[in-house]
């Protein structure tokens, strides 16, 4: 792997039916994930695959930083819904030999402390 993104999943509505797995992007979420993917693509940073927790408001997230992107491999997993740091290592560790750039996309805590480097594991 030559570059690892990490992204938390925009702003999600404070509520779901379905309870927290279930929260969507709030409109301004939306507006911000679309503005993501615009600012990676005018940098050149396309990611080949994304790993994207199966929870709405991250699988939604990744939709619109997508439509900057074209085609990217995404694999969705459940594993990584409200998943720890180290979860989300080994996650990055098992997808690193086969993409050359790869983009993770789930929620905090587990995003601020893999980002921040925290002792994990």
């Amino acid at each position: 792997m030559q570059r690892l993104i990490i992204m938390r999943h925009a702003q999600a509505e404070k509520s779901a039916p379905g309870g927290d797995i279930d929260r969507p992007l709030s409109k301004h979420g939306r507006a911000d994930a679309l503005a993501m993917g615009r600012a990676l693509a005018a940098r050149g940073l396309r990611p080949d695959t994304a790993l994207v927790s199966s929870a709405t408001r991250t699988h939604q997230t990744w939709d619109a930083v997508s439509e900057a992107m074209g085609d990217v491999d995404l694999k969705l997993s459940p594993a990584l819904y409200n998943a720890s740091a180290d979860t989300l290592r080994r996650a990055v560790e098992a997808a690193e030999d086969e993409a050359g750039w790869l983009l993770l996309v789930a929620r905090n805590p587990g995003v601020q402390q893999l980002a921040g480097g925290y002792q994990i594991g």
